[in-house]
C-alpha cells in the first residue's frame, strides 16, 4: 500500500477511534454525614442499601442521581435492603425487637412497604425483573428454608439435607443459595433449576458458597481449597474457576452483571483481617483492585474500599469504604469514566500527522501548478 494511501486510511480511522477505550472509575461517597454500606445498583443507576442515622440506628436507603431516600421499617428497630430491580422493586428485611428480621419489599414509586412473610423470620436477599423473590425464612425451632415469593405465592424449595437459604435468583427462574450442614459449620453452593436441587462443588475443599447468577446462568460465590482456604469462584455449567486473589490468600466474590463482570474483594492475609480487604473487580481474566480508582484525597483520609457488593450491566459499582483511622463506614459508589487506552492516543497523533503530511502534499502541488 502507498504511503498516501495508507495515510489517508489512517486519517479516516482517526474518526473511529473513540471505540478503543478502558474502563476507569470516578470514586462517590454516598453517606458522607451518616454512614452506610450500599448493596446492589440497577441498570438505572438507583443504588439501594441501608444508613447509619445517629440515634435511630440503622434504616433502608436508596440513593438516585444526587438524591437519598429513606424506604422506613415495618418494625421499630430499623430495616435494611439487599436487591433492586430494573423496576424500582427493592427488597430486604425489617428489624423486631430481639432481633427478628421480617422480609420486606418496597415499592420505591409509591413509596409502600410490605412484608413478604408473617409469623416466622424472613430475610429477602434478591429480585429479578418479573419480581420473583429469593430468601429464607426460619422457625420457630431455628430451622432455615430456603423461599422464594413471587405474587401472593410462596414456595419453599427443598435443600440437600439441612438448613437452606436462596441468595440469588435471575430473569430465568433460576435460584441459587446455600445449604448448611452440621449445625451451620459445613456451608454448601446449591442451585435450583426449577426441575430440582443440587450441588455446585468445590475448589477442592470441603465448603462453598452461591451468592449471586446473571441471566447468563453464571454463578459467583466462594469455595474453599484443599488447604481450607476461601477463594472467589465462579460456576459456569460443570467448570469450576477460582477467580484469583493475591498470592495465596483468598477472597469473596458478591455479585455478577450480564456482561459477566464480577465483584468482590480479596484479602491479604489467611486471618481474614479487615485491615487487609480490597473491593476487587474480576473483568475478562483481569483482577481489579478498586481502590486503584480511590482519589488522593480520601486515601489520605484514611478511607479504604473494603467490599464491592453489587455492579449493573453499565459496569457502576457499589460497596463499603472503612476508615480506619475513624473506624467510619460509609457507602461508595464507583461510576465508569472511560478514556483512551495509551495506544489509542499514540494512533490518534499518528493519524494526525499522516493527515497533516497528506494535506501538505496537495497545499505543494497547487503551488508549484501556480508558479
Amino acid at each position: 500500500m502507498k504511503m498516501k494511501t495508507w495515510c489517508a486510511a489512517m486519517a479516516t480511522s482517526v474518526l473511529f477511534l473513540g471505540a478503543a477505550q478502558a474502563q476507569s472509575y470516578i470514586y462517590k461517597d454516598l453517606t458522607p454525614d451518616t454512614g452506610g454500606v450500599a448493596r446492589a445498583i440497577n441498570n438505572k443507576g438507583q443504588i439501594v442499601g441501608s444508613s447509619y442515622i445517629a440515634g435511630v440506628g440503622v434504616h433502608a436507603t436508596l440513593w438516585s442521581v444526587s438524591t437519598s431516600t429513606g424506604l422506613g421499617s415495618l418494625g421499630p428497630n430499623g430495616s435494611a435492603a439487599r436487591a433492586i430491580n430494573g423496576n424500582g422493586q427493592t427488597v430486604g428485611y425489617s428489624m423486631f425487637p430481639s432481633s427478628v428480621l421480617t422480609a420486606t419489599t418496597w415499592d420505591t414509586a409509591t413509596g409502600t412497604a410490605h412484608a413478604l412473610a408473617s409469623g416466622v423470620a424472613s430475610n429477602a436477599k434478591a429480585i429479578n425483573t418479573a419480581g420473583q423473590i429469593a430468601g429464607n425464612t426460619t422457625a420457630e425451632d431455628g430451622s432455615s428454608t430456603a423461599t422464594i415469593w413471587s405474587g401472593n405465592r410462596t414456595t419453599y424449595l427443598a435443600t440437600l439435607g439441612g438448613n437452606g437459604a436462596a441468595t440469588g435468583i435471575n430473569d430465568h427462574g433460576l435460584v441459587v443459595g446455600n445449604t448448611y450442614l452440621d449445625g451451620g459449620e459445613l456451608v454448601h453452593a446449591t442451585v435450583w433449576n426449577g426441575k430440582g436441587v443440587s450441588e455446585l462443588g468445590t475448589l477442592g475443599g470441603a465448603g462453598s458458597d452461591a451468592e449471586a447468577v446473571n441471566n447468563n446462568g453464571r454463578i459467583v460465590g466462594a469455595s474453599q481449597r484443599v488447604d481450607g482456604s476461601w477463594q472467589a469462584t465462579l460456576w459456569n455449567g460443570d467448570k469450576i474457576t477460582n477467580l484469583g486473589a493475591p498470592g495465596n490468600d483468598g477472597g469473596q466474590a458478591w455479585a455478577i452483571n450480564n456482561r459477566d463482570q464480577v465483584v468482590g474483594y480479596t484479602y491479604g492475609d489467611t486471618n481474614i483481617n479487615s485491615r487487609t480487604w480490597r473491593a476487587t473487580l474480576w473483568d475478562g481474566g483481569r483482577m481489579i483492585d478498586l481502590n486503584n480508582f480511590l482519589d488522593s484525597d480520601s486515601r489520605e483520609a484514611g478511607w479504604v474500599l473494603t467490599q464491592a457488593y453489587g455492579i449493573n450491566d453499565n459496569g457502576a459499582i457499589v460497596g463499603e469504604a472503612i476508615n480506619f483511622l475513624t473506624s467510619s463506614r460509609h457507602a461508595f459508589m464507583l461510576s465508569v469514566s472511560a478514556v483512551p487506552e495509551p495506544t489509542t492516543y499514540v494512533s490518534l497523533l499518528f493519524g494526525l500527522a499522516c493527515l497533516a503530511m497528506v494535506n501538505g502534499r496537495r497545499n505543494w502541488r497547487r503551488e508549484k501548478k501556480r508558479a
